[in-house]
């Protein structure tokens, strides 16, 4: 093995122009991603369609309707013969992709299928590949680095015998999916969006909003004195960290350390938190609360762990 994202090429008639799957229903790419990071599904189709020759109707979005699951079938069905038979599976793994059920049991389903190709992970950059600790030997490409993405292209362009274009043709879908790649799972990015869930489930938020907006008229200073108190009150993510010990109480959901974030605040006694990939601990994901004082840290690839932050002026 030389470490690369395989996807096998399966048998092709001679004289065929087109591998015998392309006539079929079958998608020709699954891709499995989380509901939230629907944009970024939706760049990576755009990538391969525009570097392949590929139609919108050859690719499967699990979350996507309309290029998706059809109206009135089983959702179960549904996926699992397009697993079966989709020449090519990438898996979008992000935060919130590893805290889907969906997300593993597409990817467990596959690795688990001795006769079929396995899938190839995608993660948004070299921050998060520590989110492929449950399938463990697996390598990862990764959206952030443009020669990656092009050996995904050829990768899959050999998979489905399709030859890809000169880069200069579908340069645009290439540096959209890096930039917005960039901009959601960047480390500012991922701050700016617990601010914003924040203030979306705090009645202080929303009074701030309201007299942010109405301050901006009479003074910017006095929005950035207000937004920076807000952004103090943030729970710093670790990934890869475990906070053994200390519990204070231990929840089982289907969120992603978002929501366990969202429990450690709603207890006044929680310093900290430790949220725990699905398939290690429970089916679902689970969240330990942290009570003072906080243990101390420990390296763990199954894990990512918060701290409250005190607001600047309590």
């Amino acid at each position: 093995m030389d470490g690369r994202c395989r996807i096998h090429a399966g048998f092709v008639a001679p004289g065929a122009v087109h591998p015998p799957w392309r006539s079929a229903a079958i998608a020709l790419v699954f891709i499995s991603h989380a509901h939230r990071d629907e944009s970024l599904a939706e760049g990576l189709a755009r990538l391969l369609g525009d570097a392949l020759g590929l139609a919108p109707s050859d690719f499967f979005l699990s979350s996507q309707e309309g290029r998706g699951v059809a109206p009135a079938a089983s959702i179960l069905t549904t996926v699992v013969e397009q697993l079966k038979d989709a020449p090519a599976l990438l898996v979008l793994l992000t935060p919130a992709a590893a805290a889907s059920p969906w997300v593993w049991l597409e990817a467990g389903n596959r690795l688990g299928c001795a006769d079929k190709t396995g899938p190839c992970f995608i993660v948004p950059s070299e921050r998060h590949v520590s989110l492929l600790a449950p399938v463990a030997g697996q390598r990862a490409l990764r959206l952030d680095n443009e020669g990656e993405l092009l050996e995904l292209v050829r990768a899959v362009g050999k998979s489905l015998r399709q030859a890809p274009r000169e880069v200069l043709d579908y340069r645009p879908a290439l540096d959209g999916l890096v930039q917005s790649s960039a901009k959601v799972y960047s480390v500012a990015g991922e701050k700016r969006a617990r601010l914003v869930s924040w203030v979306k489930r705090s009645a202080f938020g929303l009074i701030l909003v309201t007299v942010g907006l109405t301050l901006t008229v009479y003074g910017g200073s006095l929005v950035r004195h207000a937004s920076s108190n807000a952004a103090a009150k943030q729970t710093l993510y670790e990934y890869g960290v475990n906070l053994p010990g200390g519990d204070l109480k231990k929840l089982v959901m289907d969120g992603g350390p978002e929501e366990c974030e969202t429990a450690c605040n709603a207890e006044a006694q929680c310093q900290a938190f430790t949220w725990v990939q699905p398939w290690v601990q429970d089916l679902k994901a689970v969240c330990w609360l942290k009570k003072s004082p906080v243990p101390a840290r420990q390296q763990s690839p199954h894990t990512v762990s918060g701290f409250k932050k005190l607001p600047v002026n309590e």
